[in-house]
């Protein structure tokens, strides 16, 4: 009896082990996304910044508005991309309001992104 007694004790704890492993295992992993999502979101507002500071959209350096305010880093948050802004650009109505469901408030700025878009 005691035998399986301490079988079942072994079993149990092998148990808790494996659990703990994969937990953590999960943890890490959901870590690693939640870095490279970080990660993409800053390289996409890079490229976003570039093409909004050309249209006077995102503020300068000097600016005292926070990183995280800016139009580029909105719309990258909000998985706005580059590609997306110039895939959208023949459907302006949608667009627009994806823009301002982003966080872009201005409709002057809205309207400048449009416009700038078709012009390429």
């Amino acid at each position: 009896a005691r035998s399986i007694s301490r079988l079942h004790k072994d079993l149990q704890d092998k148990g808790k082990k494996a659990l703990l492993c994969a937990m953590r295992t999960e943890i890490e992993k959901k870590a690693d996304e939640e870095e490279q999502e970080r990660e993409n979101i800053e390289r996409e507002a890079k490229t976003l910044r570039h093409f909004l500071l050309d249209l006077g959209v995102d503020p300068p350096e000097n600016s005292n508005v926070e990183e995280r305010a800016w139009p580029s880093y909105l719309l990258a948050k909000s998985h706005i991309t580059m590609s997306l802004l110039r895939a959208g650009k023949i459907y302006p109505d949608v667009l627009n309001s994806n823009l301002k469901d982003a966080g872009i408030e201005k409709a002057g700025d809205r309207l400048a992104i449009i416009l700038a878009l078709n012009s390429e």
